[in-house]
This record gives structure tokens, sequence and C-alpha cells, in this order.
């Protein structure tokens, strides 16, 4: 009997430990958490600063040039300037300083701070932002101008093949919603099509020697016999669903 007493007395004992661990174990999961959340946005934060600066200083010596934060000469300068000016200038000048009024206010708070916390804060994050901007640029831009011209272009060959698409459906069956015209389905088959054409396109270009000559009509008409072939499987679906309503 004091056996099953004394066995009662740890359970519960056991139980009361357990249950006072839980809040403390809790806490400190969040406090971790609290932790990485922190270090996290202080990442982010730096990096967009080490950006923003590289953004718009393009020098060290730009940055280490001393200021005082409330001059604001320039502006002036540039309000006189636009003055003697005609009106259509003056509007071109006040939208401009608009635009660099931000800009201008960050630059004249950084060239204003202590030199030592510009070079001991300032310089190496614009350093960082200003050669992740330099290396981007040096490694995309020969890249991104040529690719993104193509894309663009063969999204207007998509465009056009549901355009036909749209005008094919309406011509058979004008009742049709626009919900059963561009389903997932059909928009599928419209990327894959401009896809084949895409594909095609770049092989034919690159392996036949003459393809340059009739190039626009070879994309003609493979656009118009895909747009054929789903007129025509257009066609017969609606004489299948006309006759199964007959019967």
């Amino acid at each position: 009997m004091q056996s099953d007493v004394t066995d009662a007395k740890e359970i519960r004992e056991t139980e009361e430990t357990e249950t006072e661990k839980q809040p403390e174990e809790s806490v400190q999961r969040e406090s971790k958490s609290g932790i990485k959340k922190a270090a996290a946005g202080a990442a982010a934060g730096l990096a967009a600063t080490s950006l923003l600066l590289g953004s718009i200083f393009s020098s060290p010596a730009e940055v280490m040039q001393q200021v005082n934060p409330d001059d604001k000469r320039p502006a002036v300068i540039v309000e006189i300037q636009a003055a003697e000016e005609d009106e259509p200038a003056e509007e071109e000048e006040e939208a401009d300083e608009k635009k660099r009024g931000l800009k201008d206010m960050i630059k004249r708070f950084v060239q204003s701070l202590p030199s030592w916390a510009k070079v001991l804060f300032v310089i190496p994050l614009w350093a960082i932002g200003y050669g992740v901007i330099a290396l981007l640029t040096a490694l995309f831009e020969p890249v991104i101008a040529p690719v993104l011209s193509v894309i663009l272009k063969w999204l207007l060959v998509g465009g056009l093949l549901a355009g036909g698409l749209f005008c094919i459906k309406k011509a058979i069956a004008p009742d049709t919603p626009l919900r059963e015209i561009f389903t997932k389905r059909n928009m599928i088959l419209v990327a894959l099509a401009a896809a084949v054409l895409g594909l095609g396109d770049y092989f034919a270009k690159n392996y036949f020697e003459h393809y340059e000559l009739w190039r626009n009509v070879i994309g003609f008409a493979a656009g118009l016999l895909i747009l054929g072939i789903y007129a025509l499987r257009t066609w017969q679906h609606k004489k299948k669903t006309a006759a199964e309503a007959a019967a």
C-alpha cells in the first residue's frame, strides 16, 4: 500500500517538474527565434544600405567629401537657372528635382558624417554594394537585353495565338463564355505552341542557310496551321455535341 502511495507521489512530482520545464523551454525557443529574426533583419538592412550607397556614390573620394547637411545651394542654383529658362524647361527641372530630392538628401547626410564614421562604416558598406552592382552589371547586362527581347517576342506570339483561339471559338460557337475559352488546358496548349514555334525558329535559323528569306512566311504559315487544327477540332466537337443532343 505504502509503495503505491510512494509511486503516485513520484509520478505527481515528475509531472509537476515537466510542467514547470515546459514554459522555460518555450521561452528559450521564442528567445532563440527572436534572435534569429533580429539577425536576419539586421543583415537585410545592411545589404539594402550597402546597395543604396553603391548606387548613390561612384567613388570613396565622393563619400569622403565634407558638406553641411543644411546646405541647399545646388537647389537654389537650379531654381535660378530654371527661372531664366522658358516654362517647359522649368517644368522638366521641377520633375527632375523631385526625383533627385531623396537621393540628394541621403547623399548630403552621408557626406556630413564625421570622417571616422565614413572610414569605419560607410566606405566598407559602399564597397560591398558597389562591387555587387558592378558584378551583376558585368554578368547580366550582355545577357538580359537579348534574352528579354526574345521572351517578349514569343510572349507576343502566344498572345496572337490566344487571340486567334478566341476568334475561332466565337465564330464556331458564339455562345461559348470566356471562362470556357481561356481554360487552363487551352492556355497550356497556347504556351506549348509558342514554345514549339520558338524552338523551330531557333534551330531553323541556325541550321538552314536561306531560312531568313522565308522566316516571316514560314512563321505565319505555322501559326495558321496551329489555328487551323484547333478550328477543325472545335468544329468536330460541336458536331459531336449536336449529334448527342439530337439523340
